[in-house]
């Protein structure tokens, strides 16, 4: 694969490293192999689900300046689509996540996630101005990584990204 700059060639690598991980270790697979099963799931750092233009795209600057691949998607019945089912098209490491979002709330979206054995994976930092111990505690039953009171310090966010990272 033909590339101008070193993110051209190592993001194709790099999937193709997750790729073969999860399809038993022990394996070489070239770039753009789409394997038995169909098309190959996108994967990503960092997954951006906010409905907000501008804080999202404030935070895809901060973690693709820092090496992340990162994603967005703004409706939460579109990320539990992408993310869910016997041949997700889209895995993350983390996902960024509000409360409020149209088409599915956060709180459905941790639900299904759970359910689907995402978060076996995945982990869910959420975003939201509800910072109430109740909602704390609501979101981290449903199976949050981490919760995150919005407004919020960008360097202690991909601080707790790192970590997740490692758990």
């Amino acid at each position: 694969m033909d590339g101008a700059d070193l993110g051209t060639l190592y993001r194709p690598a790099d999937a193709a490293l997750y790729q073969a991980k999860e399809g038993g270790r022990d394996r070489v697979l070239p770039t753009g192999w789409t394997g038995e099963k169909g098309a190959a799931a996108e994967h990503v750092d960092v997954l951006v689900v906010e409905d907000d233009h501008t804080l999202a795209r404030l935070l895809l600057h901060a973690l693709d300046t820092r090496g992340y691949r990162s994603r967005w998607i703004e409706d939460g019945g579109e990320a539990a689509e992408q993310l869910t089912g016997s041949r997700p098209k889209l895995r993350a490491r983390v996902v960024l996540m509000d409360v409020d979002l149209p088409g599915m709330d956060g709180h459905a979206l941790l639900r299904t996630l759970a359910r689907e054995r995402v978060l076996e994976r995945t982990r869910v930092i959420v975003l939201t101005v509800r910072s109430h111990e109740a909602e704390v505690v609501q979101a981290l039953d449903e199976g949050a990584f981490d919760h995150v009171a919005k407004p919020f310090s960008v360097p202690i966010l991909l601080q707790r990204v790192r970590r997740a990272m490692r758990a």
